[in-house]
């Protein structure tokens, strides 16, 4: 580990990033072959998914919070105290792992069981299509805590300097994925056609898109299992205080629930911005959904960026090397917004091909629309994960909140508001996110210019 962090900023960024990053966009593949599989079923199965996207989206957020707060507190735990100490501090964070499966398993069954909030939550257009968006639900609800367990493992990875586990452990996840959603989802001799050639699968369930669940949980089971054997020294593990700790549970609840929060905040906005676009029709919905996934295989891996900044930063914070932090920061906004641009941009080019080699449809040209919108608002919301990366850096959780939450909450909500009564077809609704996604860089870089480059790096 300290080998790793001796190198200059630029090289320590790309030896952290470039496997943080492939695995991120392998984790994004996984996703997206959900996408791929529920076309084989039909435009209702990826609708579904997108509705469903949102709370999904929300559990994972609660997970990426865990992350995040064990990063910052285990990254000084292991340079202070070692690793023995960490796997204290790891073991605390799995118990706050279980309470967190508790809430989102109660809450999940809530919304699919209590007739009231059954009525809040789902729209009048997906609720024909109730007992498919309920059986894949309750399917996800067993692959929350594996989820969980593998983000954490994840940390630890990132702790100590060895993120090519992660890269590792995803690629193989995404192997086991393609093997296993075609046999589960698709009934046996279900057609594919390539290349004006048609083939058969040989073996299959059927089970629909409650077979993705299913394949799901035990990918993620998979990884777990995987990345835990590649890291976690189990003699070293053992012999650590296994106990449970208030006063750590506490230290590290204060960094893991604000860093959860600022992460759940996005399914928040994801949702308001799915029931505006529900009110189009479900093709319109169906075109978003494939646009959205499209453009997740760009904004997950920026998830890896910040989690390799986040890293980088802790640790130079701790050893007190103020010039590391500026020049790592420069590096970061200049070299990282151009890099997502440029890899937006290849995204549209490729797509615009794919969508013309496939069918070039109504849901295709939405999908084609957001891509175009993304080019923009990506790279503004890049800058802006940067900003809050940096407050949760220095233990300023509530600021880094505050900010995440002026392009998720704050400003997009009255702009959301009112395209849900005033917008006449979706390209208001790209319109009202350009503006949406200004204003909030706007305000986040003043935010973070005058509280943290000025303030904090003084």
């Amino acid at each position: 580990m300290s080998d790793i962090f001796t190198l200059p900023p630029k090289a320590l960024l790309i030896k952290l990033l470039t496997p943080i990053a492939a695995g991120f966009i392998m984790l994004m593949c996984i996703d997206f072959a959900d996408l791929v599989v529920a076309g084989y079923i039909s435009d209702i199965a990826i609708a579904i998914l997108g509705y469903s996207y949102a709370l999904i989206y929300f559990m994972i957020a609660i997970g990426f919070g865990l992350n995040q707060g064990l990063t910052i507190i285990g990254s000084e735990v292991n340079i202070k105290f070692g690793t023995k100490a960490l796997y204290h501090t790891f073991l605390q964070s799995i118990a706050l792992s279980i309470i967190a499966t508790g809430f989102l398993s109660l809450l999940t069954i809530a919304l699919l069981k209590l007739p009231g909030l059954r009525l809040q939550w789902v729209d009048p257009e997906i609720m024909p299509y109730f007992d498919m968006l309920q059986s894949y639900m309750l399917m996800i609800l067993w692959a929350i805590l594996p989820m969980f367990l593998l983000l954490l493992v994840c940390a630890i990875c990132q702790i100590k300097g060895k993120p090519e586990v992660i890269r590792d452990t995803l690629a193989a996840m995404l192997i086991l994925t393609v093997i296993l959603h075609p046999i589960l989802v698709l009934s046996t001799n279900h057609p594919f056609t390539f290349f004006h050639k048609t083939f058969y699968l040989p073996i299959g369930l059927g089970l629909g898109i409650t077979g993705i669940a299913l394949s799901k949980l035990t990918v993620t089971v998979f990884g777990l299992v995987f990345s835990t054997l590649r890291v976690i020294d189990y003699k070293l593990f053992y012999s650590s205080n296994l106990r449970l700790d208030l006063k750590t549970l506490s230290v590290l609840s204060q960094q893991s629930l604000p860093a959860a929060g600022i992460q759940s905040l996005v399914p928040a906005y994801l949702i308001m911005l799915t029931k505006t676009i529900t009110g189009f029709g479900i093709e319109v919905l169906a075109g978003f959904t494939l646009g959205y996934r499209i453009v997740m295989v760009v904004i997950i891996p920026i998830l890896g960026v910040l989690v390799a900044l986040l890293v980088v930063m802790t640790h130079d914070l701790v050893a007190k090397q103020i010039q590391r932090v500026k020049d790592t920061l420069k590096i970061s906004l200049l070299w990282g917004s151009l890099i997502v641009f440029i890899t937006l941009l290849l995204s549209n080019l490729l797509t615009i091909v794919g969508f013309d080699f496939w069918s070039g449809d109504n849901k295709d040209i939405i999908a084609q629309q957001y891509l175009i919108l993304a080019l923009y608002i990506t790279v503004l919301e890049y800058i802006i994960g940067i900003c809050i990366v940096s407050f949760q850096s220095v233990r300023q959780p509530l600021t880094a909140f505050f900010v995440a939450s002026l392009r998720t909450i704050l400003i997009p909500a009255p702009i959301l508001y009112w395209l849900s009564i005033q917008a006449t077809s979706i390209l208001d609704i790209w319109y009202g996110l350009a503006v949406s996604f200004t204003l909030a860089g706007l305000g986040s870089m003043a935010i973070w210019y005058k509280y943290f480059w000025k303030k904090a790096l003084c």
